[in-house]
């Protein structure tokens, strides 16, 4: 929840789920956000499928409204899952996963319990452990106007496809033009070399 109503700081929380078969001793897990701040489990656990909500007041940790990443780091500091946002998180909207690879902003924020993903939801990708994907995502505003660019470049395409459908069909009616004008110019000067001829 990266933008709760009301005070960011008092409202943002972070939340995790163990998905694993067997319950997980925490002590020496981290969670870390694009900036590196880092938060460290004590020596507590999570039950199978069960939530533990990180409050801000318990991690420190701010999350940003425009972009964002949170890593899951084991003990030994490697990198177990990892998520990303990178539009502008609307006020009250959770960030949520619905399943793997998949992330959708939903209004209905459900801490601490299952996810509840209206049927009209839109999907968004989320980023889960594919640090090549951040990377791209990091060049900040060069990213946001990458979809732009691709629609810029089809909507050219488009235009000169036109101009050049137009080129051709003028090219092709002075080609018709012409070649009646030829035609006629001909047979106009035949018949005017007839007349000369009787005259004479």
């Amino acid at each position: 929840m990266p933008n709760p109503e009301g005070s960011d700081k008092e409202g943002e929380w972070i939340e995790i789920k163990n998905l694993s078969s067997f319950e997980i001793n925490l002590n020496g897990w981290a969670i870390e956000d694009e900036s590196s701040k880092k938060y460290i489990f004590g020596d507590e656990t999570i039950g199978i499928n069960e939530f533990l909500v990180l409050k801000y007041e318990r991690t420190k940790i701010s999350l940003n409204n425009d972009r964002e990443s949170i890593s899951l780091l084991s003990p030994n500091n490697q990198l177990a899952s990892k998520i990303a946002y990178f539009k502008e998180a609307k006020e009250g909207l959770s960030f949520s996963r619905k399943e793997k690879n998949n992330w959708q902003w939903v209004e209905i924020a459900t801490p601490g319990k299952e996810n509840i993903f209206p049927s009209n939801s839109d999907d968004i990708k989320g980023v889960v452990n594919n640090i090549s994907q951040e990377k791209q995502e990091r060049q900040g505003k060069k990213d946001a106007s990458l979809e732009g660019s691709i629609n810029d470049n089809g909507g050219f395409d488009n235009i000169f496809n036109q101009t050049r459908n137009v080129i051709g069909l003028a090219i092709f009616v002075g080609l018709i033009f012409g070649i009646s004008g030829a035609i006629l110019t001909r047979k106009y000067l035949g018949k005017n070399n007839n007349l000369d001829t009787e005259e004479d």
